[in-house]
């Protein structure tokens, strides 16, 4: 319930124009760094307004936006996010690790049909 309410809502990763994939990086890395940095990221990769709110112009960029290419600027973005910690060099293999995985399973899930309720 926390997530759901305070990461996934919060970053509109309910929002149908969210692409499959897309929302669980944007949703992860909130998780994982905080919904403000998520948003950011995703933001800046799209290259709209810069303002960690996600909102009408964010999600039509995300809808118009090939999202195979935008996991891969996101996993970018994000590793180079972690690259800057000063915890990289004890802690980067891990996260470095959750990027990839995230990255992988959020490929995968652009060629799984989505259904609408």
């Amino acid at each position: 319930e926390i997530y759901h309410r305070d990461y996934f809502t919060r970053c509109r990763c309910d929002d149908a124009r969210m692409h499959a994939g897309v929302d669980l990086m944007v949703f992860d890395e909130a998780a994982n760094a905080g919904d403000d940095r998520s948003e950011r990221i995703l933001q800046r990769c799209l290259g709209v307004e810069v303002d960690g709110i996600v909102g009408d112009q964010t999600l039509d960029a995300v809808a118009c936006a090939d999202p195979a290419r935008l996991i891969d600027a996101l996993a970018a973005a994000q590793l180079a996010y972690y690259q800057s910690l000063p915890g990289w060099a004890e802690f980067g293999h891990d996260w470095g690790g959750r990027v990839a995985r995230r990255q992988a399973q959020s490929q995968a899930m652009l060629s799984v049909p989505q259904t609408t309720t």
